[in-house]
């Protein structure tokens, strides 16, 4: 399983013409489910993912999580994140055998992010994903 964690001050989810999620301060994720993975790891990366410690505190030490700023994590699919680079450049197809696995295993994700009382917004399918750090 791989993640791609962006502390962001807000992001959205656009598909076609319509916003269908969007976030203020906390967490955007990108999140792609390999071939392998098992609903254990993804409840175990959503459980280190809600308590990792990334955010600020009052001394300006990053010694906060999103549990502890009650910010929002917006968790989006993204299968590229299983390429295969390591013998040419191009986006491996066996990379996008994942693709199947990966909404199972995302929801089970976000749905242990949630459990750990952390509002998740998941897309999937998304023509743009938005994030700012203003």
């Amino acid at each position: 399983m791989r993640a791609l964690l962006q502390r962001v001050s807000r992001a959205a989810v656009d598909i076609g013409e319509r916003r269908v999620g969007e976030i203020g301060p906390g967490l955007l994720i990108l999140v792609c489910a390999m071939r392998g993975d098992t609903e254990g790891e993804a409840a175990a990366l959503a459980r280190k993912i809600a308590k990792l410690r990334i955010f600020g505190d009052e001394d300006g030490r990053m010694n906060r999580s999103v549990l502890d700023t009650g910010g929002g994590v917006l968790a989006v699919s993204q299968f590229t994140l299983g390429a295969d680079t390591t013998t040419c450049l191009d986006y491996s197809a066996s990379a996008a055998e994942v693709q199947d696995a990966i909404y199972a295993l995302d929801s089970v994700n976000a749905t242990n992010v949630r459990k750990v009382y952390v509002e998740v917004n998941t897309r999937e399918d998304a023509d743009a994903v938005y994030s700012y750090n203003d």
